[in-house]
């Protein structure tokens, strides 16, 4: 399903159609570093994690396909272009949802690489906590000065 995005490079964000099914969300995310986002917390996890296979491949190529398979043969976008597709993704799930989204990270085993890799480096970090907001920038942001 799509919902607006009306961003710089994103008219639509392509989610999963049960979203509309949902009155509220909590987001919970194990923070973390990624290679293409620099880091992974509750922004990632609601761009990327929500959106469906074409959403996906929506935000990775800024807009210049929906379809998985061009994305895989025509390359992803820059990376400044791919920053601002994933907040205008998640920006666009939390205006769809009125803001009834609960962000949750957890911040144990710190890597600086993410879940998704096919090989991570190991955990460089131990256990800092959870933190918790309303207000999903603040989150990430407060779990980067913490690191």
């Amino acid at each position: 399903m799509e919902i607006p995005a009306n961003g710089k490079h994103l008219d639509v964000d392509i989610v999963g159609e049960n979203l509309q099914n949902y009155n509220y969300i909590i987001n919970l995310a194990h923070f973390k570093g990624h290679a293409m986002g620099g880091f992974g917390g509750v922004l990632k996890n609601q761009s990327i994690g929500i959106g469906s296979s074409h959403g996906k491949a929506y935000i990775h190529t800024a807009g210049r396909t929906k379809s998985p398979d061009e994305m895989w043969k025509n390359g992803f976008a820059e990376q400044n272009d791919f920053l601002e597709s994933m907040a205008e993704a998640a920006k666009a799930v939390h205006e769809y949802m009125k803001g009834n989204i609960l962000y949750i990270d957890v911040m144990n085993n710190l890597s600086v690489d993410c879940d998704c890799d096919s090989n991570p480096e190991d955990p460089c970090m131990k256990d800092i906590g959870i933190l918790a907001s309303l207000d999903p920038v603040a989150l990430d942001q407060a779990c980067i000065d913490m690191i």
